[in-house]
């Protein structure tokens, strides 16, 4: 099941499905990385660490999870 809310998350996106990466719920971190396709929500993997407030850049079939803040607070 996925969550209701989920804030300060990334995007990705290829031709055929949309991406939720990591995010924030009520103040603990995430590491699902959410995949939209075919109109419908599916887990596709994690993070290795749990984040929110990062960023992701996408080029050649590749997704880069760059920053953010980790439950260490780092």
């Amino acid at each position: 099941m996925f969550l209701f809310r989920i804030y300060y998350y990334s995007t990705a996106a290829t031709d055929t499905a949309a991406y939720i990466i990591g995010g924030s719920v009520s103040w603990s971190f995430e590491s699902t990385i959410a995949e939209f396709k075919n109109n419908k929500w599916r887990k596709f993997g994690d993070l290795t660490t749990a984040r929110a407030g990062h960023s992701s850049i996408s080029f050649g079939g590749e997704t880069i999870i760059l920053g953010g803040r980790v439950n260490s607070g780092k």
